[in-house]
């Protein structure tokens, strides 16, 4: 989800450095940075620029800041419903385990056995090898 931070610090070459008001996008890699960078002027002395997007490994990624409140609310519900979710693929994952670990009953068990290597059954024989 891609969200507006305030202040962004990063550790770049051992120095912190903010970067203000930026879109940004988080991934299991890192912090997708969107700017605006400055590649030069204009003849008429104007700052032209251009638009960047960066990765930031979360190892770079020092301090995520929001100040405005909508931004603060959002934020907020963002990282609850992300706990929910990690609390329902927990739930889930329990759920299999208990189905993995229940056994079949016996009568179950008895119709899927495999009988080729049965030296009692005959699979041409009528009966079926209920001998």
């Amino acid at each position: 989800m891609q969200q507006k931070v305030n202040t962004l610090e990063l550790l770049i070459n051992g120095e912190i450095t903010s970067l203000t008001d930026v879109m940004v996008i988080k991934s299991d890699d890192g912090l997708y940075v969107e700017q605006m960078v400055e590649i030069g002027t204009d003849p008429e002395g104007k700052p032209l620029e251009q638009k960047q997007l960066s990765l930031y490994t979360w190892e770079r990624v020092h301090r995520l800041v929001w100040t405005e409140n909508t931004l603060i609310e959002q934020v907020k519900e963002a990282a609850v419903l992300e706990m929910l979710d990690g609390l329902e693929d927990l739930f889930d994952q329990l759920s299999e385990d208990e189905w993995e670990g229940e056994e079949a009953p016996a009568e179950e068990k008895e119709e899927s056995k495999d009988r080729r290597d049965d030296p009692n059954y005959n699979p041409y024989d009528e009966k079926k090898g209920d001998e």
